[in-house]
């Protein structure tokens, strides 16, 4: 397993996040500061709720973990869930603003994102290739910038990168990240790496595994490894073999290959994932389109450009 470099992270800038947004914004402030608004969605040990904060008016998302023994049980793992979000202080991950430790509930306070992945993806049945660039190019910095601080989130899934009103696509749930090397399965399934389903050592690979199987889903409309039974499907994974199915070209395909090989070492960094020739194409044709509209309309907003980027 490859070697995690203690001072690597201290060479990257925490990106985008100033001032007040910076982690744990506010350990004064109580649940009385909030007002709990309408559920926007729920799981076995919770829910997740809209939250305004009395003072500014903002509104915020805010995870409720009743206390009971299942929870504290668990507890050690929220607070490494926690541990871990204060320390990514990135504008392509979802913002930790606070938490909250009541007798009766544990809430978590993220900042308000408008829909996932999933959701997306359920409203049309493939992205072009413009949409999905805009979404690797977020989600492979959000990599980028977590493997720089020694953390591997482990399960990438359209249910976890959530898009922002800020127009950027981040990822959410750090609950089953590590920042040491992991032994374990861990993860959802159809979107795991070789290396985790035969229970062997893996490492920032795994992240890309997953973005991999991201990639060709937005671009097919289904997973890599569509498989019905779970046996044909993990059979699937640990064969690696990749086929283009209806939409992707074979550039697209190749690209996939290069993220999704079954031997983590030959897999592409989150750094090589920005820089490659498929995504400098997409960044290429971005900007040829977006100079035609400034020609058009010179009037335009000047972050215009690189917003859209």
């Amino acid at each position: 397993m490859q070697a995690i470099p203690a001072d690597r992270g201290s060479t990257y800038k925490r990106k985008g996040i100033e001032g007040g947004d910076r982690g744990i914004i506010d350990n004064d402030v109580k649940l009385d500061d909030i007002v709990i608004k309408e559920e926007l969605g729920s799981g076995t040990f919770g829910q997740v709720r809209v939250c305004e904060s009395k003072k500014s008016g903002k509104l915020f998302a805010v995870k409720i973990l009743p206390n009971t023994k299942a929870i504290i049980a668990e507890k050690h793992l929220l607070e490494k869930e926690i541990a871990i979000q204060v320390k990514l202080l990135h504008e392509n991950v979802v913002q930790l603003i606070t938490s909250l430790d009541t007798p009766s509930n544990l809430y978590i306070i993220f900042e308000l994102m408008k829909c996932s992945l999933r959701e997306k993806m359920e409203q049309v049945e493939v992205f072009n290739e413009m949409t999905t660039f805009s979404i690797m190019s977020d989600l492979s910095a959000a990599l980028d910038f977590c493997h720089s601080e020694n953390v591997i989130h482990r399960d990438i899934k359209p249910e976890n990168c959530l898009y922002g009103s800020d127009g950027l696509w981040k990822l959410a749930d750090f609950g089953i990240s590590i920042s040491t090397k992991g032994l374990t399965k861990v993860g959802t399934e159809r979107y795991q790496p070789p290396e985790i389903l035969d229970g062997k050592p893996h490492s920032f690979s795994v992240d890309i595994w997953c973005l991999g199987c991201l990639y060709y889903e937005c671009l097919e409309g289904i997973t890599p490894f569509p498989q019905s039974s779970t046996k044909a499907m993990i059979d699937a994974i640990m064969s690696g073999k990749l086929r283009r199915n209806t939409y992707m070209s074979e550039e697209s395909l190749m690209f996939a290959k290069e993220m999704l090989t079954v031997d983590p070492k030959m897999r592409l960094s989150a750094l090589a994932v920005s820089r490659h020739p498929w995504m400098k194409k997409q960044r290429k044709e971005i900007v040829a389109i977006m100079r035609s509209k400034l020609r058009k309309n010179p009037l335009l907003p000047c972050g215009y450009i690189t917003h859209s980027l």
